[in-house]
């Protein structure tokens, strides 16, 4: 490959890169406004009516929002609520940062010793516990509330 493909390839990148920039950056302010139109609008019919409050601003109502994420949103990023950096989604199960032959390998050894690891372990449990009836604990997140108590 000669240099000026090289080159020009990254060139390519470079603007590709760019271009998706400034589109994040557009649609982002897009939301933006339009959301802070939205509780402007809301601000500003409710509460002066019910409360006898001042009506507001486009620019208050951003900073409302923005001061609101701030005290109780935490922008909603996954470190804030407890998850460390490589347990971004719970949700996805237990193989999730399996790839290849280690998925392969641990479906097999879910397949072979799965069921009899569980019931060791339950046993083990039943042990430490000292309980006496044998049900066996269930799965976390497996409530019939969803997991949320």
């Amino acid at each position: 490959m000669r240099k000026t493909d090289n080159g020009t390839r990254r060139g390519l990148r470079l603007m590709h890169v760019l271009r998706m920039m400034a589109g994040g950056l557009i649609i982002a302010t897009v939301f933006a406004l339009i959301f802070g139109l939205l509780v402007q609008y809301l601000w500003n019919w409710l509460f002066p009516g019910l409360f006898g409050f001042r009506t507001i601003t486009f620019l208050q109502a951003f900073v409302l929002i923005v001061l609101s994420k701030l005290l109780f949103g935490g922008f909603g990023h996954p470190y804030y609520r407890g998850y460390t950096r490589f347990d971004r989604n719970p949700r996805r199960g237990f193989h999730h940062g399996f790839h290849g032959d280690d998925r392969h390998n641990l479906h097999r050894f879910w397949a072979d010793e799965g069921k009899a690891a569980y019931e060791r372990y339950v046993k083990e449990y039943d042990r430490r516990m000292n309980r006496t009836d044998k049900t066996p604990p269930s799965p976390a997140g497996s409530d019939k509330d969803g997991g949320n108590s």
